[in-house]
């Protein structure tokens, strides 16, 4: 038995009720870069994979119609509900075809407040009173004083090496490198939050320097940014970012990209080397941040020619190894089934076609989205997003066919069931809606709302 799960349970203003403002934004960001990623689903309980500061392993499940949940992460054992829990029924809302995602809440509201421009003015006065102070100050006793600070902070001296590396390095110089190396290496071997914030200060320099090199030399700030990139994901893994620093602070570098590649304007082999490159990130980034469709938008019409033909491929070339593949998967005895290489087989096998079905909505390609939704189909959910779409493309009876089609492969799954059953309502067909109603009060006929639906449906197009 699969009772429907409540989408109100679901819903932003639940789960903001759930988590807390500030955990239900982050845990928004993270469902819509797409770091949830379903496991099983069995109706009224899913297991999710969220690739937080690590790889999450979560379960939700309703009871007596409540949204609960558990996660392995270290914020989910003193809270109720952390990110990744919001992330994942996120996800498993859009699944079931509820409400989309929100945009996101990012940016600051402006204060406006009398008392708030007041205490903004009276500290600016007091910055500009020590600006003033210090200009008229000899050079070298700064300088001192600088340094003496720099010998007790290795987070300001790395600062400072960077800033002199910068200074000195000519434009056909890698003197780039070494400095955002500088910036960007974790001298601890575990950072805790307060350690992942002075590492995001420290990063903010960093992100300074692309910033300088985008502006004048595009085609390098977009090596310059992959390398620290590459040089953050090294952190990743021993840091607990419950607070999002370095999250913000690789969200600041993609923008830098981003904007790099708006002024790049790649074409040619350039388009190819740089298409390579942001696939190999994408492989290597352990949270999954940066999404295609902020990447295809800023790189141009090359690259996004170039990203739908290897996304076209790489799909293909699954298909080819599957059907090749004569050795089916051993499980490894011990080793929970979402662990599993088989499991990781259909995650890459999601991962490729959610890929190339997501590049074809792109390019308004529906025959494109059907063939490849009629040609893949497998899971319930699968046939239901098959009819859908085709209900989307004003084709009504064939989408009836498809979840008839869905009910008898699948009798049990009550999201087709339900999907079935709002079809039939909404076309007038009272004889088979009646029949679901009634089968759904057999199951559950201590539910009064299946037996007023019941009555409702019995008495739809009667005298």
């Amino acid at each position: 038995m699969k009772p429907a799960v409540s989408q109100g349970e679901l819903s932003d203003a639940k789960l903001r009720e759930y988590a807390g403002e500030t955990i239900f934004e982050r845990g928004l960001a993270y469902a819509r870069e797409g770091h949830a990623v379903l496991v099983t689903d069995e109706g009224d309980s899913s297991t999710w994979k969220v690739a937080g500061t690590q790889r999450y392993q979560i379960q939700l499940y309703f009871e007596d119609d409540t949204l609960s949940g558990d996660c392995t992460c270290p914020y989910a054992e003193e809270h109720a509900f952390c990110k990744h829990m919001v992330a994942a029924a996120l996800g498993w809302r859009v699944r079931l075809g509820g409400e989309p995602l929100a945009a996101s809440a990012k940016g600051r509201a402006s204060a406006a407040l009398d008392k708030s421009a007041q205490r903004a003015a009276a500290q600016a006065a007091k910055r500009d009173a020590l600006q003033a102070f210090l200009l008229v100050q000899p050079a070298r006793d700064l300088a001192q004083q600088l340094l003496s600070w720099a010998e007790q902070d290795r987070d300001l001296m790395a600062v400072l090496r960077a800033w002199q590396t910068e200074a000195k390095a000519s434009d056909a110089s890698n003197g780039w490198k070494e400095a955002l190396t500088a910036l960007l290496k974790n001298r601890h071997a575990f950072l805790d939050r307060n350690d992942c914030r002075r590492y995001a200060q420290r990063g903010a320099k960093a992100v300074e320097l692309l910033q300088k090199l985008a502006n004048s030399r595009p085609a390098v700030a977009l090596d310059a940014s992959a390398h620290a990139l590459r040089q953050i994901f090294k952190v990743c893994d021993t840091a607990d970012d419950s607070d999002g620093d370095i999250g913000s602070l690789m969200e600041s570098i993609h923008e830098v990209m981003a904007s790099a590649l708006r002024a790049a304007s790649l074409t040619g082999d350039a388009a190819e080397r740089w298409l390579r490159t942001w696939f190999a990130l994408q492989e290597e980034d352990p949270w999954r941040i940066w999404g295609a469709q902020t990447m295809l938008a800023a790189a141009g019409p090359a690259v996004s020619a170039l990203y739908s033909a290897r996304v076209a491929r790489d799909w293909a070339g699954w298909l080819q190894r599957r059907a090749s593949s004569t050795t089916p998967t051993q499980r490894v005895r011990g080793l929970p089934a979402i662990w599993t290489d088989d499991n990781d087989l259909n995650l890459e096998r999601d991962r490729l076609r959610r890929r190339l079905l997501d590049d074809l909505h792109r390019q308004g390609d529906s025959a494109g989205v059907l063939e490849v939704l009629r040609s893949s189909i497998e899971g319930a959910h699968e046939h239901l997003e098959l009819a859908r779409h085709l209900d989307a493309l004003g084709r009504q009876r064939e989408s009836l066919q498809q979840l008839e089609t869905a009910s008898r492969a699948f009798p049990n799954d009550w999201r087709v069931e339900d999907a079935l059953l709002q079809t039939y309502e909404r076309d007038g067909c009272v004889e088979d809606a009646l029949a679901i109603r009634r089968l759904k009060l057999e199951r559950m006929p201590e539910h009064i709302g299946n037996y007023k639906a019941v009555l409702a449906a019995a008495a739809a197009g009667r005298d």
